[in-house]
């Protein structure tokens, strides 16, 4: 099998590799959330409560919002260094077209399973907060990449960061004594989703104000 064959089914595999471990990360989830209804029927204690809030359907929706949204960022990140690893055009769109596919898989997953087993906050969330969130901080994440020229030492920082940003953030945002995320996801919110739009009508108005080459006479 010739390097370029091998390098191929490496980047197949880096692909796919996010939507695996997002369905096993699904299982883990509410395996765990099993034993803290268990603990918490036994001893009368609820686990983890006074981080997150709530009783325990209310702190599994909290898992599920920290499972799509700091998740898919992780996914989204990985994806992003494998685009600018890709050596094949069709790689490259591989890696990009998986991101939304994991996005609607994992939302999809996590919907279903706070039906089930949570507070039923997690579709509302994803919707209004979550997707959005998502879209336009990967469209800040994507321009900058472009701006490195999507060299892959840079574009990983750049992944790393994102990551790390969303994570961060999450942690701060999400507990609260309800299902849902607290008052300061509105920040967070404004600011993803300001910067995007105020990043494309920047382009925009840059591409509309760009001088026209002359047609040609000949």
């Amino acid at each position: 099998m010739d390097k370029s064959r091998i390098k191929t089914i490496a980047g197949i595999f880096a692909c796919l590799l996010p939507l695996l471990l997002h369905v096993f990360g699904l299982a883990a989830i509410t395996r765990l959330h099993d034993f803290v209804c268990r603990d918490a029927s036994d001893s009368g204690i609820i686990p983890h409560h006074d981080f997150w809030g709530g009783n325990p359907n209310e702190i599994f929706s909290h898992w599920l919002d920290m499972f799509f949204m700091s998740g898919n960022a992780l996914a989204i990140a990985w994806l992003l260094m494998v685009e600018s690893l890709a050596g094949t055009r069709l790689l490259a769109l591989l890696a990009r077209v998986s991101a939304p596919v994991i996005v609607l898989v994992t939302g999809l997953g996590v919907i279903g399973l706070d039906g089930e087993r949570g507070e039923g906050t997690v579709p509302i969330a994803c919707l209004i907060y979550f997707l959005p969130l998502l879209i336009s901080s990967t469209y800040l994440l994507r321009r900058l990449a472009a701006l490195v020229h999507w060299r892959p030492p840079a574009v990983g920082l750049l992944a790393t960061i994102f990551f790390a940003a969303h994570l961060g953030a999450q942690l701060q945002y999400e507990p609260s004594g309800t299902g849902a995320p607290n008052e300061l996801i509105f920040s967070v919110w404004l600011f993803c989703v300001g910067g995007a739009l105020a990043w494309w009508f920047v382009r925009l108005q840059t591409r509309i104000r760009a001088p026209r080459p002359s047609p040609d006479p000949n």
